[in-house]
């Protein structure tokens, strides 16, 4: 008989606990969908990859639906000094995306200087 009145105890428990996990879930998670994010990404002498890597990437945060987070309000992909079509095939991307902000390393660093960020 203990155990049976135990195993109810740990049912109604963990029911609770599940409903207290849900409430705090959906709190967090309509607190994160109206929070912006903003996105830096480097990348150096990647142009067999960056085109697919961004469409795959933005994707990814469209389809989502369930994801704690809004699309970026900005995705600033930093070039570190290509050699090769890198930046050319971001600034192609910037068009298609708007919210994409190509730079090269010396944009981003005056931009970090002028914020006081470094």
């Amino acid at each position: 008989m203990e155990i049976g009145l135990f195993l109810i105890f740990i049912t109604i428990l963990s029911v609770i606990l599940c409903i207290i996990l849900k409430i705090a879930c959906s709190m967090k998670c309509s607190f994160y969908y109206q929070t912006p994010v903003k996105i830096v990404l480097s990348t150096k002498d990647s142009e067999d990859t960056i085109e697919c890597f961004l469409r795959s990437f933005i994707h990814q945060l469209n389809v989502n639906k369930n994801a704690p987070f809004l699309p970026p309000e900005e995705l600033v992909v930093v070039d570190l000094d290509s050699q090769d079509n890198t930046f050319e095939i971001l600034k192609k991307l910037s068009l298609e995306y708007p919210y994409i902000h190509p730079m090269t390393k010396e944009d981003y660093i005056n931009f970090l200087n002028t914020m006081n960020l470094i």
